[in-house]
């Protein structure tokens, strides 16, 4: 019996240690369901607040990752209430960039390369939008 606590104790650890260490990376666990197959986070301004931007359709696209250029969109979504969900489908693992952009306001915009998991995968990628500068967005 001790042998078989010693067991589920380790292994209930292990389970644990991996859970964190993938939502330090700023993913989800694969089986996480809200997020499943989504690149998601939240969009703030420097003063948290949201008057005055997401009435300007303030929107995320995400671009296939190519080193020397600026790949082509392959998804998008909508900012609403400071959230936002862009579902990659059946997109493969690898990198894409994130980008965020104000859609004509004055705030500026941003981006930043990502590693997705592919298939059940989830990454989360929050913005901070500032007046007249680029965007920054939270660390992975």
């Amino acid at each position: 019996m001790k042998t078989y606590n010693r067991c589920m104790a380790l292994a209930t650890t292990v389970l644990v240690a991996l859970v964190m260490a993938t939502l330090a990376r700023g993913e989800t666990p694969a089986g996480a369901a809200a997020h499943q197959n989504q690149i998601w986070g939240s969009v703030h301004t420097e003063d948290r607040s949201t008057v005055n931007i997401f009435d300007k359709e303030v929107t995320v696209l995400i671009r296939k990752y190519h080193p020397k250029k600026l790949g082509r969109i392959i998804a998008f979504g909508a900012v609403s209430g400071g959230h936002y969900a862009v579902n990659m489908g059946d997109l493969l693992a690898g990198k894409y960039v994130v980008q965020v952009d104000p859609g004509g306001s004055e705030y500026g915009g941003g981006e930043r390369v990502v590693s997705y998991s592919g298939n059940g995968g989830s990454v989360n990628q929050d913005w901070t939008l500032y007046m007249g500068r680029g965007a920054i967005p939270s660390e992975e």
